[in-house]
């Protein structure tokens, strides 16, 4: 059974396979932070089913990405008003 997930531009995405055959195939512009910062408040898992231990795999883009911290030092996280600017554009159900 084959099942696919877009989630929108605009919003920040990091995805965890936790079945044996998962292919997670991601695409993210919009997130300048590292996805394993403790800062995001992240619980990824660290065990497989087996107990074995798990090992992240990052693209060299998300592996030199900078923390949450070192993100909104440096400017590149919005701001609250730029967000409320953004979530007013989107189209109403």
């Amino acid at each position: 059974m084959l099942h696919d997930l877009h989630i929108g531009a605009g919003a920040a995405a990091y995805l965890a396979s936790v079945r044996d055959l998962d292919v997670v195939v991601a695409h993210a512009d919009e997130c300048p932070e590292h996805p394993l910062d403790p800062g995001l408040g992240i619980a990824w898992p660290t065990a497989a089913r087996d107990g074995s231990p798990l090992e992240p795999l990052l693209s060299d883009k998300d592996a030199a990405s900078p923390s949450l911290a070192q993100a909104r030092e440096a400017g590149l996280l919005p701001t609250a008003a730029q967000v409320e600017a953004w979530t007013a554009t989107l189209p109403r159900p």
